[in-house]
Parts: C-alpha cells; structure tokens; sequence
C-alpha cells in the first residue's frame, strides 16, 4: 500500500501501457499493479482430458477459505478494470468439453480491450496469434490459462512468510495431487 505513484520497475511497453490504462480505468488499478502481491500456483497440464477436471478443481479453490484472495485485494480488483480483471467465465461446468473450457478463454480475451487502442481484441482490424497470446498476460481472472507453460495458473492466493507458503504449496499439492495421479 502506499505505492502508487512510485515509477514502474519493468520498461516493456506492455506494462507501461497497461500502467496507463490502469491509472484511468477504475478508481484503484494503480494500486493492484504496485500495491497488491499474489502467489501464482501452476500446474502442468499434460493432456486435453485434463483441461476440464483442472480448470473445475482451480476455481474451486479459487474460492475456499486457503486460496481464495483476501477481501482487500478482491475489492482492489473488483474496482480496477472490469474489462480485465475477475472476467466471468460462462456455461463451464463439471460436463463441459476441453473445447468449451478453451473456447471460454479465447472469447474472454476477445473481449477484454487492448492496452494499445482501448477496444476489445476482436474488434482490431490488425493482430495475430501471439498478439491474443501477449494480450491474455495482460487479463487477470483468478485462474489464467498460461500458454508458456502450457499451465492453469492459480492467481488468487496472497503473499504470505515462507513457512505459511510451505503449508499452502503442501495443501496445493494434497488437493490436486491425487486427482492427477489417477491418469
């Protein structure tokens, strides 16, 4: 707290664009950006089969008391950027297919806007494959789909001493490990 004004850290035109846009949208984007600290949790996916069972654990955790994010920085997000950060995910259930999981993403990151021209990623005339990739690192849902890896990304627990973050990894482990042993 107390950081906003401070200069960025990083010069990629990406954060300063998104700096920018995160000073006027909102009233508090400034502050999720140098004020708020979160723990990113990953885990791999190794097959399409495992899209959905993980994407459905995930937002479940999302939610639960050890992962879920603290009520300050949830009220810093809910008032940061409605275009971008905590975008709903629709029509996704326990049933869905790896295809609706994926095509959810995709139509989230069409139309979250772009840092460059403030209009939803769709509706720009010029862009390409790894434009929508560098674009989705710019949306902030508590749980991201994160091509690098590829992963799901978990991005709702709050920074915490070591020996906290040593239990959270352990309960991240209990809960995902042996549903993930079973393939």
């Amino acid at each position: 707290p107390g950081r906003e004004e401070s200069p960025l850290c990083l010069d990629d035109p990406r954060y300063i664009n998104l700096h920018n846009r995160l000073g006027k949208s909102g009233t508090m984007g400034k502050r999720m950006m140098k004020g708020t600290a979160s723990i990113h949790l990953h885990v791999v996916i190794r097959c399409l089969e495992e899209v959905v069972p993980l994407f459905g654990k995930l937002c479940c955790m999302s939610r639960s008391s050890q992962f879920a994010m603290g009520v300050d920085r949830r009220e810093i997000w809910d008032n940061t950027d409605r275009c971008r950060c905590g975008l709903p995910f629709t029509g996704l259930d326990c049933q869905s297919s790896f295809r609706n999981v994926i095509r959810e993403f995709i139509r989230v990151g069409f139309c979250a806007e772009t840092l460059e021209e403030n209009k939803p990623f769709a509706l720009v005339e010029k862009n390409s494959f790894d434009d929508f990739l560098l674009h989705h690192t710019t949306i902030f849902t508590d749980v991201r789909l994160n091509i690098k890896g590829p992963t799901f990304e978990l991005r709702t627990p709050e920074s915490r001493p070591y020996d906290e973050f040593k239990e959270l990894w352990n309960e991240f482990i209990a809960v995902l490990g042996p549903a993930m042993n079973r393939r």
